[in-house]
């Protein structure tokens, strides 16, 4: 039909030449009862009616036959949980390097370390500047820590401050190997810097406070332990260590 036709068509006529050409190019030549019926079965293809009745407007796609159609999604507002804290650590560790004294402390029933689990004594370094006071973390650990080639310690626990928690010194990494008067000095100001203790007191450290415990060194005597009796010099194990022969 040529333009100027179209033009002077009536509404109603333009509205019928769209539904004609719609029905066309989807099925060709079907009857027109089929052409109809494929229109409408085609997902999102929009009919339109008689545009002369004034109620016309594009249809909304229908939801497939046999299904009811969805609720618009509901929207929640969003919500900003806090992060959880992480587990609070057994143990935290205090020196009283006045009376040479580890304290073990464990969570009380308000959540505060003031159960006091452990006493030992530990030689402590020979001037008050080597065991530095302050507050310090678990940063490491190894079973036997090698000082020189005939020189270790068992169950050494190292903190930030990059000294250790320890055992008395061996020659050898056998529990028979012990320098006896590197035990008797516990108790005493006369390591380089370490707490040595007995293997019980090094030992329960090294498996009992993970990384990340904390340790309070303090110039107080708040705890006081009782310090260890003197070994005979030949004798070659600490009488503590459940690894010994005795």
């Amino acid at each position: 039909m040529p333009p100027a036709a179209i033009a002077a068509l009536p509404v109603s006529g333009l509205g019928n030449i769209y539904y004609g050409f719609l029905s066309n190019a989807l099925v060709g030549s079907a009857p027109a009862q089929k052409q109809q019926e494929a229109a409408g079965d085609v997902p999102g293809i929009m009919l339109w009616s008689d545009l002369a009745g004034g109620a016309a407007s594009p249809a909304v796609p229908a939801a497939p036959s046999g299904t009811a159609a969805l609720p618009p999604a509901e929207v929640k507002a969003d919500t900003v949980s806090a992060a959880a804290e992480p587990p609070a650590l057994p143990y935290q560790i205090y020196v009283s390097k006045n009376t040479y004294t580890v304290a073990i402390l464990g969570l009380d029933d308000s959540g505060q370390y003031t159960k006091l689990v452990k006493l030992f004594s530990a030689a402590t370094g020979k001037t008050s500047a080597q065991t530095r006071a302050g507050t310090y973390t678990v940063t490491g650990k190894e079973r036997w820590h090698r000082w020189t080639d005939t020189y270790y310690s068992p169950y050494a626990t190292k903190h930030s401050g990059g000294l250790y928690f320890h055992g008395p010194n061996y020659s050898a990494k056998i529990a028979n190997a012990m320098i006896a008067s590197t035990y008797n000095q516990i108790g005493t100001s006369s390591s380089s810097g370490c707490l040595r203790s007995t293997v019980d007191g090094a030992k329960w450290i090294y498996d009992n406070c993970p990384i990340g415990t904390v340790i309070t060194i303090a110039n107080d005597s708040l705890y006081t332990a009782e310090r260890p009796a003197l070994l005979p010099l030949t004798q070659n194990y600490d009488p503590s260590d459940p690894d010994a022969i005795q």
